[in-house]
C-alpha cells in the first residue's frame, strides 16, 4: 500500500508539472497573438484583437499527449485547464498596449 501511495503522489505530481506546462504555452502563445496585434495587424487597439485570433483550444496538446482539456473557458477571462488527475483555475489578465495577457492561477 505504501508503493501505491507513493506511485500515486509521483503522478500527482507529474500531472501538476504537466499543467505548469500548458500554462507556460498558453503565455507564449499570449505574447505571440498580442506581438501579431500589435505589429503585424496595423495596432494594437484592445485585448479583443488578441482574444479573436486566440486559439486556446487546439494543439496544446504534445504528440502523444491527450489528457489536456478545459472545464470552464477557455475565454477572455481564463477557465479552468486539467491534465490527467489535476486542474488548475487560471485567471487571464487582459492585455493593454504595452503587455501581453497573461494566464495565471
Amino acid at each position: 500500500s505504501v508503493a501505491v501511495r507513493r506511485i500515486n503522489a509521483i503522478s500527482g505530481t507529474a500531472d501538476e508539472r504537466a499543467l505548469e506546462t500548458g500554462v507556460a504555452e498558453l503565455n507564449a502563445r499570449e505574447m505571440l497573438y498580442w506581438t501579431n496585434a500589435k505589429f503585424a495587424t496595423g495596432g494594437w487597439t484592445a485585448d479583443t484583437d488578441v482574444t479573436n485570433q486566440a486559439d486556446y483550444n487546439t494543439n496544446l496538446n504534445y504528440p502523444g499527449v491527450t489528457e489536456y482539456s478545459w472545464t470552464a473557458g477557455p475565454n477572455a477571462t481564463g477557465g479552468t485547464l486539467e491534465f490527467g488527475s489535476q486542474s488548475m483555475v487560471l485567471t487571464r489578465t487582459l492585455s493593454t498596449n504595452a503587455n501581453a495577457a497573461r494566464l495565471g492561477p
